[in-house]
């Protein structure tokens, strides 16, 4: 458990090296069609490392519990449809842009499976949803990432550092945005029957909110 807590600390790191992007007014003219690709962990519900209110090993105990009990309630929800249905909804409703999405779910958060599924779109462009749930001082945070990647040829001239030989290198990127959403540990250990459940249902929906609004808003 303490290594897959070290592995997420690393990926959450990760995460965030890469600076936030909008898509500019142009090339949301331009956008048509896009296929939203939804990447999922193999594992579960993640444990960070820090911040402490408490004693290392109770803490520690308390988040593993926590842990189990989402990773429990996570067998009646399908996260992946949910997510993927929040999303297609959600993008629907943009202002900017008319866009007809088609949706894949991958579990190997890997640059070669990222590459896979761009070469096998015959979208405009492909939008990479990332996301991971884990368990910190707060409660269950769930975080995603929100990459877009050109494929046709009208929109590769926004990529603001072209990489030929990766089609998802991260210069390839002419959007990028980092979206977060907390359920708070009480929901967790009091909550009533089913209210877990429907809290981690507005959480996705809100994920969802998150990025129609940061993609519909050009600069």
């Amino acid at each position: 458990m303490r290594a897959v807590a070290l592995a997420l600390l690393f990926l959450l790191a990760a995460c965030q090296e890469e600076p936030s992007k909008f898509l500019t007014r142009q090339a949301l003219a331009s956008v048509g069609r896009i296929e939203l690709v939804i990447v999922l962990p193999l594992r579960g519900t993640g444990i960070t490392l820090a911040p402490f209110n408490h004693a290392f090993q109770s803490e520690m105990d308390r988040r593993r519990q926590l842990a189990a009990q989402v990773d429990w309630t996570m067998r009646s929800v399908d996260f992946r449809s949910s997510l993927a249905a929040a999303v297609t909804q959600r993008l629907a409703t943009l202002r900017s842009v008319s866009v007809a999405f088609e949706r894949r779910v991958i579990t190997v958060p890997s640059t070669a499976g990222m590459n896979e599924a761009f070469d096998r779109s015959m979208a405009d462009a492909v939008l990479f949803l990332d996301v991971i749930r884990y368990i910190d001082g707060s409660g269950l945070t769930l975080k995603g990432e929100a990459q877009l990647f050109p494929r046709a040829d009208r929109l590769k001239r926004f990529r603001p550092q072209p990489d030929e030989s990766n089609p998802t290198a991260p210069g390839n990127a002419i959007f990028r945005q980092t979206l977060h959403r907390v359920v708070p540990a009480a929901t967790i250990d009091y909550g009533q029957p089913g209210q877990l459940e429907a809290a981690i249902a507005e959480a996705l929906d809100n994920l969802a909110l998150q990025l129609a609004t940061l993609l519909d808003h050009g600069t």
